[in-house]
């Protein structure tokens, strides 16, 4: 009896460290090839700066600020949602939208408890007290956020998955795709300098194409891509841009971070 009982745990032990090491190779090999994608895209915080910088004035209602972390019922839906609130945080605080600003650091750190990322959290929790010291010095806050940055990917690679890093990519993406779709159809007046930030978009696209192909056989992930392969076609397209293709960018977009 004690050698059975002794034993068995044993061998169940040894099994589950099997399909977590098989699991977390084929992890690694994924969450590398997002690595190297996202190396060679401009940073969000360069593309927030490009819409700015074209003249394109802030236009409001366009973050998820308000959201409800409760109606995301899975963790596909939550880990999406970081990508996008990721890209809200540096358009607002690029427009000095404070109260916005603030609204999605919350969100931000709930949607981190939620996918049970502690450390970053924690990491969240510290920043938004380093944040009120600093807030009045915008020199002060752009190294604050610039740090943080750095911290949150850091701590999203080493602790999501393969999936949850397709997924905040996804959400990411496409979040810049709506603002900027948005603001040409919105704000004429700044049309050339966006859609030139909006064509710069182009390898962020196939990139994250490229890494929902690469990872067969989730559904989750399969219908995301069917949803991106439409933007996609677009943006590989040697067709010049126009006001019906904006609209469709526009919409289809908009359909994936809802």
């Amino acid at each position: 009896l004690f050698i059975v009982v002794s034993c068995q745990p044993k061998k169940t032990s040894e099994q589950k460290s099997a399909v977590v090491k098989s699991e977390t190779a084929a992890e690694v090999i994924t969450k590398e090839k997002i690595r190297d994608i996202r190396k060679g895209l401009p940073p969000v915080k360069e593309v927030v700066n490009l819409i700015n910088t074209s003249g394109a004035p802030y236009l409001a209602g366009m973050t998820v600020e308000d959201m409800d972390p409760g109606t995301l019922l899975t963790r596909t839906e939550k880990a999406k949602a970081m990508g996008y609130v990721s890209f809200d945080l540096l358009y607002t605080k690029t427009y000095n939208q404070l109260e916005s600003f603030n609204k999605l650091l919350t969100l931000y750190e709930t949607l981190a408890k939620e996918l049970g990322f502690e450390e970053l959290m924690q990491s969240m929790k510290q920043f938004k007290t380093d944040y009120e010291q600093k807030k009045g010095n915008k020199a002060e806050v752009d190294a604050l956020v610039d740090d943080m940055l750095v911290k949150v990917r850091k701590l999203m690679y080493n602790a999501g998955s393969a999936k949850d890093l397709s997924m905040v990519f996804v959400g990411s993406v496409a979040k810049s795709l709506n603002i900027i779709s948005y603001q040409i159809l919105f704000a004429p007046q700044s049309k050339d300098g966006l859609m030139a930030v909006l064509q710069q978009q182009k390898t962020a696209v196939d990139g994250v194409c490229q890494v929902l192909a690469g990872t067969p056989g989730d559904s989750d992930l399969a219908r995301y891509l069917e949803m991106l392969t439409p933007l996609n076609k677009i943006f590989q397209s040697t067709e010049p841009f126009n006001n019906l293709t904006i609209e469709q960018i526009n919409k289809l977009s908009e359909a994936i971070i809802k």
